[in-house]
């Protein structure tokens, strides 16, 4: 418990400190309103590794923001539907947003 403390303090601090962050969004009439910082100033987006750490983060906050979980977890075939369609409106959002080279390519891959 005490390390989720530390981290959200850390977290908290690098996004005062204004290092870069991207902001996503899950779609408001699904999910409710809100968005999710990830922060990104420790890395080096223009080379593959650091895109490749940013793309997780970012699948990450969008799986979380947009509810988005296996067919069976989330109970219904139009919720799951619904939630996938947030995932990738908002992963892609987001990617244009940083417009990177190398985060783009790895959006494009997968």
């Amino acid at each position: 418990m005490r390390n989720r403390g530390i981290k959200t303090v850390i977290l908290a601090s690098l996004v005062v400190l204004g290092l870069p962050s991207v902001t996503m969004a899950a779609s408001p009439s699904q999910f409710g309103e809100g968005t999710i910082k990830v922060a990104y100033g420790d890395l080096d987006i223009n080379t593959m590794a650091g895109a490749k750490t940013l793309y997780a983060r970012m699948e990450k906050a969008a799986a979380k923001g947009c509810d988005l979980r296996p067919y069976i977890e989330s109970g219904s075939m139009k919720h799951f539907k619904e939630s996938r369609a947030c995932y990738k409106k908002n992963l892609a959002a987001a990617v244009e947003r940083i417009n990177s080279d190398a985060l783009t390519k790895i959006h494009n891959i997968k």
